[in-house]
């Protein structure tokens, strides 16, 4: 799988991200960054389906989930897509329907994310 410009640039972001203190950013900062502007559902399914193409292609690749960087502002943790995608890749071996499931592998996939990347230069 190769990734679009627009894709590489999200994924670019999400390295920066992945490397700061915080190691989140919001879905609604990310698509600003990227010239979709709005909460509406239509953009942030947009959105959310380019943040999805960059985790396949980073698991295709032997790394973690980079989209766990990116999580809602309401409960602070990705979306649903996420947890979908992780059980879709066979990453996450538990169901995504329970909230402890969701975030205790969140967690586990935040810390391998930010491990990986730290690492790197």
């Amino acid at each position: 799988m190769d990734l679009t410009d627009f894709q590489k640039d999200l994924r670019r972001d999400m390295i920066a991200v992945a490397k700061s203190h915080s190691g989140v950013i919001f879905y609604g900062e990310l698509g600003r960054h990227h010239g979709i502007d709005g909460d509406d559902e239509y953009n942030f399914n947009k959105l959310a389906n380019e943040i999805g193409t960059v985790s396949e292609y980073e698991h295709e690749h032997g790394r973690p989930l980079l989209s766990v960087v990116v999580v809602r502002k309401d409960t602070v943790e990705p979306g649903l897509g996420f947890f979908k995608l992780a059980k879709a890749l066979g990453i996450m071996k538990v169901t995504w329907k329970s909230e402890t499931n969701r975030l205790k592998f969140y967690a586990e996939e935040h810390r391998r994310v930010k491990d990986y990347w730290s690492s790197k230069p």
